[in-house]
This record gives C-alpha cells, sequence and structure tokens, in this order.
C-alpha cells in the first residue's frame, strides 16, 4: 500500500528532475518492464506515493553508510535474499528479505565471534540487523 504525502502548495512539489521521481503512473524501466517507481507523482492530485520499493531502499541509504564494505555471507534458504557490510565505524549491517509467503526462522552467526542470534523472517518482509562485531 502506498503512502500518499500532499504537497500543499504548488512551490512545494519536487523537482521533476530528481532521479527517483518517475512521473504519472507507471516507470519504464531501462529494458522495457513497466514497474511501478519507488516515489510516483500524481500531480492531478499534487501528491506523492511512497510505493513499497521505497521503504527497501530506505534499508540500504539509512544503514549503510558511506565507505561501507559489502563482506561475505552465505544462506541456505532459497526464500531468503541476503546482503552484508562493514561500515567505517566497525559495525556490521545485515540485511534480509524474506520473498516467500511464510515467515521463516533463522539463524544468524559471526564466524570471527562465533556468536549467534535467533530471529525469523516475516512473509514478504525486510529486516536489518545493526551489531558490532
Amino acid at each position: 500500500m502506498a503512502e500518499k504525502v500532499n504537497f500543499g502548495k504548488e512551490k512545494d512539489k519536487p523537482a521533476a528532475t530528481s532521479p527517483y521521481v518517475f512521473g504519472e503512473c507507471y516507470a519504464h524501466d531501462m529494458i522495457g518492464n513497466f514497474c511501478s517507481a519507488p516515489i510516483m507523482c500524481d500531480t492531478n492530485r499534487q501528491e506523492i506515493m511512497l510505493q513499497p520499493a521505497y521503504y527497501f531502499i530506505c534499508h540500504f541509504s539509512r544503514f549503510v553508510a558511506p565507505g561501507s564494505v559489502r563482506i561475505a555471507f552465505s544462506k541456505y534458504c532459497d526464500f531468503l535474499e541476503v546482503t552484508a557490510f562493514l561500515t567505517p565505524q566497525g559495525k556490521r549491517v545485515v540485511i534480509v528479505m524474506n520473498t516467500g509467503d511464510k515467515n521463516i526462522r533463522y539463524t544468524l552467526k559471526d564466524v570471527s565471534s562465533q556468536k549467534t542470534a535467533d530471529f525469523v523472517a516475516e512473509k514478504k518482509s525486510i529486516c536489518t540487523i545493526v551489531y558490532k562485531g
């Protein structure tokens, strides 16, 4: 479900040149697919609609600091998409996305410290785990 934000006054509209604002209705991507853009504008209603993809992108932009490097990880489940980063502050950021229709229990293990923690990835969700290694 999209979150709607009213522009209010005409001067509050975002610039049409923003790389994340793809105009009315749907964006046309580089390979010819029509897909929902992360941020969509309805100029008739003067609303910005934040789509689910917007919130997925937020996990990366909020928790993966500039200068972070991607680090190795392994996974043993087809329904979980995983990536991991080491930030300049020494924190580890693990982003887990469950693309399936069921909740999935999983264990996160830091191989350098041998510490583990158990989690549940709720169906059709994304979760970010930040910890000091």
